[in-house]
């Protein structure tokens, strides 16, 4: 009968140890397919956040691209074209007759515009005349319809005359 009980219990044992090993086997198994599986599932998550955060950005830069549009024609003829700065040119000296002084134009090196900046003519420019007409006509040439960067300006008044030498640039698209 000993014999039998500790064969008994031995096997009872071995049985339950199987049974333990089995569990803590699966238990194992189990764990880190869930842990691979959490982390996988935070991994996803973060990419669809960072997906809807794309997404969200796309429809506000196409809603801000079609406010954009209505403004295009607007912005895009703020600039004369270059060709366009002839009749700059022609406006000028329109104007310096208009105000009684004399008045020579002439343009320089020109530089293209890009997507990013606008192109630009350099240009010289003489005036002569009465002082009192030298200031309306500077404010007349501001109020033009050009973009105009003076560079430097040399004044010379003398007994109620002024001579002016200008250089600068007229900005084109």
């Amino acid at each position: 009968m000993r014999k039998d009980f500790k064969r008994s219990f031995l096997i009872d044992l071995g049985i339950s140890l199987g049974i333990v090993a089995v569990i803590l086997i699966a238990n194992y198994f189990v764990f880190s397919d869930i842990s691979s599986r959490v982390s996988r599932i935070q991994e996803l998550r973060r990419d669809t956040a960072f997906r809807v955060r794309a997404i969200d950005s796309l429809v506000v830069l196409k809603d801000e691209s079609r406010r954009a549009a209505e403004y295009y024609n607007v912005l895009f003829n703020i600039l004369p074209d270059t060709d366009s700065l002839f009749d700059f040119r022609r406006r000028l000296i329109a104007l310096a007759s208009d105000f009684g002084v004399k008045f020579t134009f002439a343009f320089g090196n020109d530089s293209p515009g890009t997507d990013l900046t606008p192109g630009f003519a350099e240009f010289d420019a003489n005036i002569s005349g009465e002082e009192k007409n030298f200031i309306p006509l500077l404010k007349k040439i501001e109020e033009g319809l050009y973009f105009i960067q003076f560079n430097s300006v040399d004044f010379d008044f003398a007994n109620d005359k002024f001579n002016a030498s200008m250089e600068g640039r007229i900005f084109s698209r």
